[in-house]
């Protein structure tokens, strides 16, 4: 979604490895989330806040843990709408997983008085 070029439904089937109209019909709901976000949007009542590495390329070696060397750490939160309904989910691109960069991604992205739910990593 962040590729200036896009992805289009024949190239998302081959990565996904799905059939092209489930492709495409997933293509069009991204795309719909993906125009009706809005950047000032904080989050509220009920939250998940995590971290993750994601991407890097590999080079045909088995790594253990989280491979830091090839991978960048994003924060993400998800707003819980109801038990089984996700609201708003921001994603950013972090300098490292400690406290202060995700601590500072929560007072961006979180309304104060929100419940957080985490995986109770110490950061």
């Amino acid at each position: 979604m962040t590729d200036k070029q896009g992805i289009s439904a024949m190239a998302l089937r081959k990565h996904l490895g799905c059939h092209y109209d489930t492709a495409y019909r997933l293509l069009m709901l991204l795309r719909g989330a993906m125009a009706d976000r809005d950047q000032s949007y904080t989050l509220s009542g009920i939250t998940q806040v995590d971290e993750a590495y994601v991407g890097g390329h590999g080079d045909g070696r088995h790594r253990r843990g989280r491979a830091r060397d090839t991978k960048r750490v994003i924060g993400v939160a998800v707003e819980q709408v109801s038990s089984n309904v996700s609201g708003f989910i921001p994603l950013e691109v972090l300098p490292a997983a400690d406290a202060e960069s995700l601590h500072g991604m929560v007072l961006e992205k979180i309304r104060p008085g929100t419940r957080l739910l985490t995986d109770e990593w110490p950061s």
